[in-house]
């Protein structure tokens, strides 16, 4: 709900009259000075770098709070964290591709070229997974979803 002068005021009522604020910035980020904001999206709270400008097609850095934070205890350590993912890990010495670690849909995971491994491991986590550790994981064969092993193609 809003005012009558929709489009020219800013205040927003939930349906219950409420009043909803626009977000606040967190803090700054010491390297690039943009405001970091926490906000609630339609796949749940994130944190956001920088603020979205009508018509630029740039988007601002954006990451997935994890499910065990509570948002509104979010500091800008723990923000800047959560957005420096995706990670370079290095390069594959075969292939001299990347490879890099983020957190998807489906959990942790590392990629190169277009071969995804989840970090299902206790010991992985992909804040912290170095270039050997990614090379053994992709050295393994990859299983099938009914855990057979697929053939690697060359």
């Amino acid at each position: 709900m809003s005012c009558s002068d929709f489009p020219l005021c800013k205040g927003m009522r939930t349906i219950d009259g409420a009043v909803i604020e626009e977000a606040k910035p967190l803090g700054n980020d010491p390297a690039t000075g943009l405001p970091i904001f926490v906000l609630d999206g339609r796949f749940g709270p994130y944190v956001q770098l920088g603020e979205k400008i009508k018509g630029s097609k740039v988007k601002p850095r954006m990451a997935s709070i994890p499910k065990e934070k509570y948002p509104k205890e979010v500091t800008v350590e723990e923000a800047l964290h959560y957005l420096s993912l995706p990670r370079l890990l290095g390069n594959h010495p075969e292939t001299d591709k990347p490879i890099s670690a983020n957190i998807g849909r489906f959990g942790p995971y590392i990629v190169h070229e277009k071969d995804f491994r989840s970090l299902k491991s206790e010991g992985d986590n992909v804040y912290s997974i170095e270039l050997p550790r990614a090379l053994e994981i992709l050295s393994e064969p990859k299983k099938t979803r009914r855990g057979r092993f697929t053939k690697k193609n060359s």
